[in-house]
């Protein structure tokens, strides 16, 4: 049913937006370890029926293992883009991103993309990196709710908002990967310019 419901959801999309977003290029990283692949193949899926461009990366072009043993060999590594590669940055979550939080290379990219406007999506675990990089100054945010996360931010002032999926200006971030097609949604009609960048659903 939950498929049912994607492919839908896909299928309006392809219907609605698909042409406006169609020259765009998403990247999506992936965390060496631990990363979920339930967000993966979601995303993988949505931007494969659009007929979108995208690319992965991570840390270095080895095997990536999923949180449920799937493997993944990213297309290119981080030292090898900038933020002029893309025009969206969307990163997985998973139990990964913790030992991602000392990775100044690519909060660098995080923090780079988020000054030249581009639209982040950070799902489940991964909006604590938004945090990390110094982004989310005047901007309101969800993610996980695990003591592991809070202790990682315990010092910053965040604008925490208790809802699955939070889009604040050019951020997008959700506690699950329940919603994915839903908060897709919300980033191409923020992408086209036909939605309020704040919003809170859920």
């Amino acid at each position: 049913m939950k498929k049912l419901k994607l492919l839908i959801l896909i299928f309006v999309f392809s219907t609605i937006f698909g042409a406006d977003i169609k020259n765009s290029t998403g990247a999506i990283y992936i965390s060496r370890n631990y990363f979920s692949y339930v967000d993966f193949f979601k995303f993988k899926s949505i931007l494969d029926s659009l007929n979108l461009n995208y690319f992965t990366f991570s840390d270095s072009l080895d095997t990536c293992i999923s949180e449920t043993l799937e493997k993944v060999v990213p297309n290119t590594v981080i030292d090898s883009i900038s933020v002029s590669n893309f025009d969206y940055l969307i990163i997985l979550g998973g139990r990964g991103i913790i030992k991602e939080i000392e990775n100044k290379k690519l909060l660098k990219l995080i923090k780079d993309a988020d000054s030249t406007g581009k639209f982040i999506i950070a799902i489940g675990f991964a909006p604590v990196l938004l945090v990390k990089a110094k982004v989310t100054d005047g901007k309101f945010i969800t993610m996980t709710n695990t003591y592991v996360l809070y202790e990682k931010v315990k010092d910053v002032k965040i604008k925490y908002v208790d809802r699955d999926i939070v889009s604040s200006k050019n951020l997008i971030t959700t506690q699950t990967n329940e919603n994915l097609g839903l908060l897709f949604s919300k980033f191409m009609e923020l992408y086209n310019g036909t939605s309020s960048t704040e919003s809170f659903g859920k």
